[in-house]
Formats: structure tokens, C-alpha cells, sequence
């Protein structure tokens, strides 16, 4: 066990099995088979948990930040088109033309968040 590497084989388990290549529930076994002390077995299969959370919440944090995103951009997209649609005569509300203020702002806030939740660094 002289050139044993506790970063290195939490990081190599950890892509095994975000990659499908091991199941977590195997992975006790495995580590076993690669004759790794118990000591530290138990040390490093609650480290790849942890890993394999925070993965799986950067994840779904990420494409919440896509559904933010796109939803702002539908938002703005039909403030705008009522907008133009009202000022030019496309939609008849009997000479009366209307700035959709609200939609376009939220939707571009709306953008800009979910923007940054998809390229935040964690």
C-alpha cells in the first residue's frame, strides 16, 4: 500500500460510478478486492457519497437554471409580441395600445438568473 492515494481513488471510484461503470452498492466490495484496509474503506465510501450528492444537486441546480432560462426568454418573447401586436393594430383593442412592461422585465430577469445558476461554478 505504498503508493496508495486516498484523492486519487475517492476521484476514480467517484467517475466509475457516475459513468455506470460500478454500482455505489458494490463499491464496499470493490474496494475491498483492491486490498484497501477497512479503516479506510470506511473513510472513503462516505467521501464518494458526499461526492455523488453534491453531483447530483449541482446537477438538478443547473437544470433548474435551464427552465429559468427558457421560460424567461417565452415570457419576454410574448411581452413583446403583445406589445407590438397592440401598438401596431395586429391585436384590436379599439385604438388603445399597450407596453407590456411587466412580462418583458421579469422575463429578462428571468433570463439573466437562470443564466447564471446554469454557469455557476460551484
Amino acid at each position: 500500500m505504498k503508493d496508495y492515494n486516498r484523492a486519487n481513488t475517492i476521484d476514480t471510484y467517484f467517475e466509475k460510478i457516475e459513468t455506470g461503470n460500478l454500482e455505489f452498492s458494490k463499491l464496499r466490495k470493490t474496494l475491498e478486492k483492491e486490498n484497501i484496509e477497512k479503516d479506510e474503506i470506511n473513510i472513503i465510501v462516505p467521501l464518494i457519497d458526499r461526492k455523488l450528492i453534491r453531483a447530483s444537486e449541482i446537477k438538478a441546480d443547473r437544470a433548474k437554471g435551464k427552465n429559468m432560462f427558457y421560460g424567461g426568454l417565452i415570457l419576454s418573447g410574448l411581452g413583446l409580441i403583445f406589445t407590438i401586436g397592440t401598438l401596431t393594430g395586429l391585436i384590436d383593442l379599439n385604438g388603445v395600445g399597450i407596453i407590456a412592461y411587466g412580462p418583458i422585465a421579469g422575463g429578462l430577469l428571468t433570463v439573466i438568473a437562470g443564466k447564471a445558476k446554469m454557469n455557476r461554478d460551484y
